[in-house]
């Protein structure tokens, strides 16, 4: 059997820990200053995925190949804005995702007007402030006096506006409310009622809509029922434009003239009339729940370097927690810094990543802990830090060996892979790598520089 590491192999690690760490500072400190510079010239220190920094996140289908920025353009020239492009599959129908920072396409002309009427008709009924939330159909509108919530709304409807939702954002002497306007207009129960009366007949089994979108989901009884024709003139008789009817099975898709219908004309006008083949998958996430979103993220990542710092002091001595948990932080701000240097997407995947190296690198740790101890008691003729080197030489050919074979299937999965699957593989390729190292020349160094602190106290 062969046998790369041989067991009686005595490498210095401890010896060349004071050269290692100094090398893990200037890498770390790289990592910083590229944050820095992508926060001055970029305006943020990531580059925040859609999770965090809110937005809409498209999968477009074309019907052939399109360079990335041929589809940035032609979407800028239809006024959308904060366009990100990457190709996900290439095929003879390749997908594309595609990134937009608003939830829904600038149409500043037409809100700036929306805004206009707003103050044009509740003139006499002391508005303060009607104001644009910046890149959303978002309307602020704030009064001197109360106002009855009934005539708010009838206000805003004969203003013109398609409203979504209205909320009250602070009460008193100057209520304010926040207006979320919409493509479409939002069903009511009225409407909702009689489309469904009128598919009732031919199987409609469930009817399924969120206030404010402009895509409904019909599920019928049998498939062979379904006539396209009657489902457009159903939604007409009660004003909806329906721009798609896609069908899946028993399942119906009514895409409503909204952002979907932007997007293909944008495309359409710009790339050639029926360019696209499909658009499967639409999501959009509000800034607000994309910064609670980043929070808990960054809270998940201190809390488990806290617990794992508490179950190792508890599970071995107060020594050796510290160790661990700053070679924990050391793979994590590595890997963060390397996608700042890269202007790779930061999403919720990366975080579920940056949560597996932490697992992953502290049971490597735990490991070498554990011979640690076992050698304490066993060779207690030798100096501390030569016991902690026999440690690791020990343990190495497992810590190669485990190391390797997660590494192959990470780099695997990152050359193959697409989408959020290869930002994942990505960043457990880094971790795994960077783990490794932080086992071996961080926290095992930092227990003999803590252990000689402790034993010079008890002198």
């Amino acid at each position: 059997m062969a046998q790369w590491i041989k067991p009686d192999i005595n490498i210095n690690f401890i010896g060349r820990a004071r050269t290692m760490i100094t090398v893990s500072l200037v890498v770390i400190g790289i990592g910083i200053g590229g944050m820095v510079v992508n926060y001055f010239v970029r305006g943020d220190a990531l580059n925040w995925s859609i999770d965090f920094k809110g937005g809409t996140q498209m999968q477009i289908i074309f019907q052939k190949k399109v360079d990335p920025g041929n589809i940035r353009g032609a979407m800028s020239k239809g006024g959308f804005k904060g366009i990100e492009v990457v190709e996900i599959t290439k095929s003879t129908c390749p997908k594309y995702k595609v990134d937009l920072t608003a939830a829904l396409p600038s149409d500043d002309k037409k809100l700036i007007e929306a805004r206009g009427n707003v103050r044009e008709t509740f003139k006499n009924d002391m508005l303060f402030r009607a104001g644009l939330e910046k890149g959303k159909k978002n309307l602020e509108i704030e009064f001197l006096d109360q106002i009855e919530d009934d005539k708010l709304k009838a206000g805003l409807t004969s203003a013109g506006l398609q409203v979504a939702k209205v909320t009250k954002v602070t009460d008193g002497f100057c209520p304010r409310f926040m207006v979320r306007l919409s493509e479409v207009s939002a069903f009511n129960k009225l409407k909702q009622e009689t489309v469904e009366k009128a598919l009732k007949a031919d199987g409609l089994k469930k009817f399924d809509h969120k206030p404010g979108s402009d895509r409904v989901e019909l599920t019928y009884v049998d498939k062979k029922k379904i006539n396209k024709e009657k489902i457009k003139s159903a939604f007409s008789s009660v004003g909806m434009k329906v721009f798609q009817v896609e069908t899946k099975g028993k399942v119906v898709k009514v895409n409503m003239s909204g952002l979907e219908q932007n997007v293909r004309t944008a495309l359409d006008t710009n790339l050639g009339k029926d360019s696209i083949k499909g658009i499967p998958q639409v999501e959009t996430v509000g800034a607000k729940m994309g910064k609670q979103l980043r929070d808990n993220g960054i809270q998940a990542v201190l809390w488990s370097l806290l617990l794992m710092l508490v179950y190792i002091a508890f599970r071995f001595d107060f020594r050796y927690a510290p160790g661990a948990v700053v070679s924990l932080a050391h793979d994590v701000v590595i890997t963060t810094g390397i996608f700042a240097l890269t202007w790779q997407d930061f999403s919720l995947t990366v975080i579920a990543a940056l949560l597996t190296i932490a697992g992953y690198s502290v049971n490597d740790t735990i490991v070498i802990y554990d011979r640690i101890r076992e050698n304490v008691a066993r060779l207690r003729d030798r100096k501390f830090d030569r016991v902690v080197n026999a440690s690791i030489n020990e343990t190495l050919s497992r810590t190669l060996l485990t190391s390797l074979t997660t590494l192959f299937t990470c780099v695997s999965i990152w050359v193959v892979g697409t989408g959020v699957l290869r930002t994942f593989a990505f960043a457990l390729t880094l971790g795994v790598i960077v783990g490794t190292y932080s086992t071996v020349f961080i926290a095992s160094p930092l227990v003999v520089t803590l252990n000689e602190k402790f034993a010079k106290k008890s002198r």
